[in-house]
């Protein structure tokens, strides 16, 4: 049964047993009302009545020894009278108990005695009285009032009815007796029930109380082996269908839960152990390659720049080279079936010349987008700098917590700083670059000035030159051609010099990345060992 039913019951039971009490106490206190009812309204009534009887009586024999000791007539008349007056007051006040007063037969033939003792008297009195006429018979009727048969009759009466007022008083006293063992009756019997009641109470109470207590006990064991011994497979089973036992049976599909959910928190835990063991090594490792990627990229990019210092070496040694052949042909030139061809050649020299103008100013051109992409990229240096130096400030007001992040974000201020020192400096050799190109626009320019000046002399020379121009023909060509594979591989090799200054930069940067990603795996494998550490605490 649920401990609400019980304790539902309880207040019922409890209830309702007052209520028992309260109309039997009620039962009983109309009982002794009536009682007492009939006491005040029968008893005192009757022994008054009785003792108004005798106050008329006393008057009566008062009024007849009066009329036996006056003189006078009228006065003894006057007395009379009076006598035979209270003897019909008496007579009312006999007439008026048997009317109202009477309690029970015996009560009946007592009052009947006492009319019987009454009309004798009243009877032996009158012919007393009716003797005093006489000298002589005042004296026999004085006699029988002191001595006499009126005497006799008188004390009869007054025995009648003090005997019956002594059977009242009786009656009061029984009716008394009666009453106290009606009351003792009846407290015995409101303890014996209030008795019995508490027994069931207590009893019912008791049962719950039992219930509850132990139910609460068990509970607290539960919790204690739970707090001190971290024992999840404690389980304790109780029959019943209280609400104690829904509790208990709560607790334990709570410690089952926590019994499944810490166990798998703590096979989670171990393979997140696992898995950052892993990860460190392999960030590790990656971190490892990338330093070792970026010194080979900052190793390749020193070569690839000496090699294009190397290859515009070689263009202005060709250039030169190609100066000299231009010279061997004029000075070669000596007739005038060559001139026309050596004229032809400096015609054709200068259309090169031209072209590696243009190919100049595209250098120039593409000098211009590098520069461009090198202010892009000192912007977000100077970008990076700035966010750097914010989240230091940030980590700073994180204390603590923030120390880890503030030591990538000096590393990555500290990478940014670097950037844009290689971006002044790359933008600085650009420059000279730059310069040298329009250096060599100007020369090309004059180059060309002097072809055109080449031909006209070639034509005052056009018989000098023909014997030679045939034999520098294919040299010159072979010159410009090799100028012009040059020229391009420069161009080639400062393209890949930027693409692998490109490569350098994000070699470093992954580098750091990998190393902030070991430091981060480090961290969340101690996360986990100690997670680990926590649930064994606990028997699962």
């Amino acid at each position: 049964m649920k401990l609400s039913s019980r304790l539902l019951m309880s207040i019922l039971v409890s209830v309702l047993t007052m209520l028992i009490l309260v109309v039997m106490a009620i039962s009983f206190e109309k009982m002794a009302d009536r009682r007492l009812d009939d006491a005040l309204n029968n008893l005192l009534p009757s022994v008054r009545g009785l003792n108004s009887a005798v106050d008329v009586f006393v008057e009566m024999r008062t009024d007849a020894n009066k009329s036996l000791l006056v003189d006078s007539a009228d006065e003894r008349k006057k007395l009379l009278q009076m006598f035979q007056a209270a003897a019909v007051l008496l007579k009312q006040a006999l007439d008026r108990y048997e009317s109202n007063n009477l309690y029970d037969q015996q009560d009946k033939e007592l009052l009947f005695k006492d009319r019987n003792a009454f009309e004798h008297y009243n009877k032996v009195a009158l012919s007393a009285l009716a003797m005093e006429s006489t000298g002589t018979g005042r004296s026999i009727a004085l006699a029988q009032f002191l001595n006499g048969d009126v005497k006799m009759a008188a004390e009869a009466f007054m025995r009648a009815i003090r005997e019956h007022i002594a059977y009242n008083m009786k009656i009061a006293e029984r009716i008394q007796r009666e009453d106290a063992s009606a009351s003792a009756r009846n407290v015995l019997i409101l303890s014996s029930v209030a008795g019995i009641s508490f027994l069931i109470l207590s009893l019912v109470y008791l049962n719950v109380y039992r219930a509850i207590a132990g139910g609460l006990a068990e509970m607290k064991s539960v919790i204690h082996q739970l707090n001190q011994d971290k024992n999840l497979t404690v389980r304790h089973v109780r029959k019943g269908r209280d609400e104690v036992s829904d509790v208990l049976n709560a607790v334990n599909a709570l410690i089952e839960n926590l019994h499944h959910n810490f166990g798998e928190m703590q096979t989670s835990a171990r393979a997140v152990m696992v898995s950052s063991r892993d990860f460190s090594q392999s960030a590790k490792e990656v971190a490892l390659a990338s330093s070792q990627q970026s010194e080979a990229s900052a190793s390749m990019a020193a070569s690839i720049e000496q090699m294009t210092v190397a290859v515009n070496h070689i263009a202005e040694r060709t250039t030169h080279a190609r100066n000299l052949a231009h010279e061997a042909g004029t000075l070669a030139h000596q007739g005038s079936t060559t001139i026309s061809q050596t004229i032809q050649d400096i015609r054709e020299i200068s259309q090169a010349v031209e072209k590696s103008g243009a190919s100049i100013r595209e250098l120039e051109n593409y000098s211009s987008t590098v520069n461009t992409v090198v202010l892009v990229i000192k912007d977000i240096a100077d970008q990076t700098n700035l966010l750097a130096l914010n989240a230091a400030i940030e980590a700073a007001r994180a204390g603590e917590l923030g120390r880890g992040f503030a030591v990538v974000a000096d590393e990555v201020r500290k990478l940014a700083e670097r950037t844009s020192v290689s971006t002044q400096e790359i933008a600085q050799t650009i420059h000279a670059m730059r310069d040298k190109s329009s250096q060599a626009t100007e020369q090309m320019k004059v180059a060309e000035t002097l072809a055109r000046l080449g031909v006209s002399r070639a034509d005052d020379a056009d018989q000098a030159i023909n014997k030679i121009g045939d034999a520098t023909v294919s040299t010159v060509k072979m010159v410009e051609e090799m100028a012009i594979s040059i020229a391009e591989q420069g161009q080639s090799a400062n393209s890949i010099a930027h693409r692998i200054e490109q490569v350098v930069h994000m070699a470093e940067a992954s580098s750091a990345s990998a190393a902030d990603a070991a430091r981060n795996a480090s961290q969340l494998l101690t996360l986990a060992e100690r997670q680990i550490g926590i649930i064994q605490q606990y028997i699962l």
